[in-house]
C-alpha cells in the first residue's frame, strides 16, 4: 500500500493506493497518527485503493475517532465500486462521510 499525504490550504489530503488489509492497516494507522494536529481537516482519497478488508475498515473507524477527538473533520472520496460496496454492506457509509470527488470532500470538511 502507498500512503501519500500533502497539505493544501489547511487541509490534509491522504491518498491511499493498493490494499488496506490486515497487513497494511497497522502501518496506515501509524502514519495517520503522525499527521494529527489540532483542528484537523482530513480528506482520504481512495481513488487508488483497490481493496479494503475488515481490518482496514476498523482502522478507518479508529482514524475517524482520533480526528473527532481533536475536534476535526474527516471525509472519504473517490471510492471505487468494490470498496463502496463493502462500505455499504458493513454500514461504514453511515459512520464515515463519503463523497464522490476530492473537491466535494474538501467542501464537506470546510
Amino acid at each position: 500500500m502507498q500512503f501519500n499525504a500533502r497539505v493544501e490550504d489547511g487541509y490534509t489530503i491522504v491518498s491511499l493506493k493498493g490494499r488496506l488489509d490486515t497487513i497494511t492497516a497497522p502501518e496506515c494507522e501509524l502514519k495517520f497518527r503522525g499527521l494529527l494536529a489540532d483542528d484537523l481537516r482530513v480528506v482520504l482519497d481512495f481513488g487508488g485503493l483497490d481493496y479494503i478488508s475488515s481490518a482496514g475498515l476498523r482502522s478507518l473507524l479508529v482514524m475517524a475517532d482520533l480526528v473527532k477527538e481533536k475536534k476535526g473533520r474527516m471525509c472519504l472520496a473517490n471510492l471505487n465500486p468494490n470498496v463502496r460496496s463493502l462500505f455499504d454492506i458493513s454500514g461504514c457509509n453511515r459512520a464515515l462521510e463519503v463523497k464522490d470527488s476530492e473537491e466535494e470532500a474538501i467542501a464537506a470538511v470546510s
